[in-house]
């Protein structure tokens, strides 16, 4: 009787063992499987972030925005262009503007340099 007791003890024993490595495989496939759900919704946002870089790029690099910028901002038109300055509903000049237009060739620091050491 005695030996059937120790069985059941060590088989019990066995059983526990058995039972508290089963939950720590569960519990560690449970931080896996949450780790790849957030790994994937960061997948989704960085996968939205580059699409949108990527249109801004190609919004930025295309000719009509270049060209906008440079009329708007350098003052600069292609060559034969006339400008329309209007004073007023009656007295209108046309500048011409362009005429010999070669576009800067310069360096971005001879640009800051400019900036700040530049005649004013």
């Amino acid at each position: 009787m005695s030996y059937r007791l120790l069985a059941i003890v060590i088989l019990l024993i066995l059983l526990l063992f058995l039972g508290i490595g089963v939950f720590r495989e569960y519990g560690q496939g449970r931080a896996v499987a949450s780790e790849i759900e957030r790994l994937q919704a960061e997948e989704l946002r960085l996968v939205g972030e580059k699409a949108e870089a990527l249109s801004l790029i190609a919004k930025l690099s295309s000719e009509y925005y270049l060209e906008s910028q440079a009329r708007t901002k350098e003052n600069l038109g292609l060559p034969g262009e006339q400008a329309i300055l209007v004073v007023d509903a009656q007295n209108s000049a046309v500048i011409p503007i362009a005429e010999n237009y070669q576009p800067k060739r310069r360096h971005h620091l001879a640009d800051w340099w400019e900036y700040f050491f530049g005649a004013r």
